[in-house]
């Protein structure tokens, strides 16, 4: 998208295939911006499932399973 607006291509693109400019312009800077947020809040809720307080071994306390309702230890 910088290359068309350094080389002021919109005009032409949006001539040649009937979309407006705006519609051009608007469509890949949402798209790009759109996958930079997704990206960054994957790796923010990676981080946060992988930090050692919040994953869900305990550390220094028993861990319990229960089997039909009865506790089972490991």
């Amino acid at each position: 998208m910088r290359l068309l607006t350094k080389c002021r291509l919109i005009r032409r693109i949006s001539q040649n295939t009937g979309k407006s400019r705006q519609r051009i312009t608007l469509t890949s800077s949402c798209k790009v911006r759109r996958q930079r947020d997704i990206e960054q809040y994957r790796t923010s809720v990676m981080e946060f499932m992988s930090r050692d307080d919040n994953s869900r071994q305990n550390p220094g306390k028993k861990e319990k399973l229960k089997s039909q309702g009865k506790p089972i230890r490991q």
